[in-house]
Formats: C-alpha cells, structure tokens, sequence
C-alpha cells in the first residue's frame, strides 16, 4: 500500500520482501526500520501483516516525503482536503517542482507541513514518470497536447482514501517518522530492531558484486542469500539493490560502514 508512485518502488515485491525476512528474524525484535522510506509500500505491508512488532520508524531525508508521512500520520484529514481542493494544470507542476527543489528541511507548523505534503504527493503524480523534482516536464508535457493528459493519474477519491488508511496504520503503531541523515537511524541502538532498506549503490551490478556484511539480499525481485554477520541479537538488516546510481561513492561508504557496524553491535565512527 505505497502512499504514492515512487521510481523505484517494491510494491510488486513487498510480500516477498517481508516473508523472506521474517523467516529469519530473531525473536528479540522490537521495532521495524526504514531508512529511506520513500512511498512506504515494504513498510505499510510490514504493518498490516506483523502487528506483535510495536515500534516503527520511517525516515527519509527528502523533507517531502518526510512530511507527507508527517501529515498522514498527524494531519490525514487536513491532507485529505487538501488533496480534493487541487486541480492538476502544468502551472501548478512548475510551482511545485521549484518549491520542492528548494526545501531543505520539514516546516516547524503542522499547516506548512500538510501544504508540503499535497505538494509531493500532487508532484509525483503529475510528473512524467512519476519523478517529480528530477521530471523533465510535466506528464503530457507543457503543450498538453497528447493523449496523455496531467491529470491522468490524479484520483483524488482514491488519494485520500490512501491516505486514511495508512493514518490509521500508523496510529496503531508507536511509530516516529523523522527526517533525518541515514546514519543516525541505522547507529540507534535504543532497541533490537529490523531494518529494510534501499540503497542505490554507485558501481552495483547484480548480487555478488560487493559484500556487505548484510543478512539478505533482494535483486530482480529473487531473494538470495548474501555473505552474513553476527546479529548479537540487536539488528537484522535486508538491503535491496539497485543497478541505478543516485548515491555517490562516499555517502555509499558511510551507509556500508554504518550497516557493518550495526549489525556487529557497535557504534560506526565518523
């Protein structure tokens, strides 16, 4: 149940993600974690289908996505209404993608947060390929002269629906989304935890190119297993590749050392 359209996303692979590992989970688990959580679809079946595990954590340094997170889980109504109110026009396309480039951070008020959030979710949806900020135009172009048009995929009643769906998943949980760097959500160590993730790494081809010390392994929608590391009871990681490289060499670095050590039960150094 993916919030919105995300390149890349495992909607189609999120019953085989969370099978695969929770078949190997150690019992001492207490929290579900993703990283970069993007649109959420591994994480919202995790939810559905595991409700013994209490604790969830999203991240996702993308202040947009943190905040459509944010609002769905604080604001769902608000966002709701929002979302019947916008009327996709390729005016609105340039205005977002231009706003949303230049945000840094998540707004300190709730209202700036929830305007911030219809503004992401309106911008995937709206965008060709769904891209959003990284879109080279808006879906059907700035003419709207194809037969694809920018509201193609604008369903307001099935929008909202969403979004009051995955509000009242994420209020059966003890559940923090935060916007943050990676690193601090893979150091914490405050409980035992499973941590998905996916990461686009430079210079990844297939599954036996890099060892990463992780539990598990997903490429081409196969689970296999990957070269494994001692637990010590405290975290199980599954790390999803792509071919695709967004992640520079040395944010790529940091994100290895710092599953290593996790998974090893110390904290990385810097």
């Amino acid at each position: 149940m993916s919030l919105f359209p995300y390149p890349g996303g495992k909607t189609s692979l999120c019953r085989k993600i969370v099978d695969y590992l929770m078949r190997r989970l150690d019992p001492s688990i207490q929290e579900y974690r993703e990283p970069f959580v993007g649109g959420g679809s591994v994480a919202t079946h995790f939810m559905e289908t595991h409700p013994e595990i209490r604790n969830v954590w999203l991240n996702d340094r993308d202040p947009g996505v943190a905040s459509i997170w944010l609002a769905t889980r604080d604001a769902a109504a608000q966002l709701g209404d929002l979302v019947f109110k916008f009327e996709p026009t390729v005016e609105a396309f340039s205005e977002y993608r231009q706003r949303l480039t230049g945000t840094i951070s998540v707004p300190d008020e709730m209202a700036a947060v929830t305007q911030l959030a219809l503004e992401k979710l309106a911008l995937h949806r709206i965008s060709y390929s769904s891209l959003a900020t990284k879109a080279g135009g808006p879906r059907g172009g700035y003419t709207q002269t194809t037969n694809v048009k920018i509201d193609a995929r604008w369903q307001p009643d099935k929008i909202a629906q969403r979004v009051g769906e995955v509000s009242e998943l994420l209020a059966s949980r003890n559940t923090r989304v935060t916007n943050q760097d990676f690193e601090e959500v893979i150091r914490d160590a405050s409980r035992p935890a499973v941590l998905f993730s996916v990461t686009p790494l430079i210079g990844i081809r297939g599954t036996r190119s890099i060892n990463t010390g992780s539990s598990t392994t997903i490429t081409n929608g196969s689970p296999e297993p990957c070269a494994r590391a001692p637990t010590n009871g405290c975290c199980r990681t599954m790390i999803a590749r792509r071919c695709a490289t967004s992640m520079g060499g040395r944010t790529s670095r940091r994100f290895l050392s710092a599953i290593r050590a996790r998974i090893a039960g110390r904290r990385p150094s810097c």
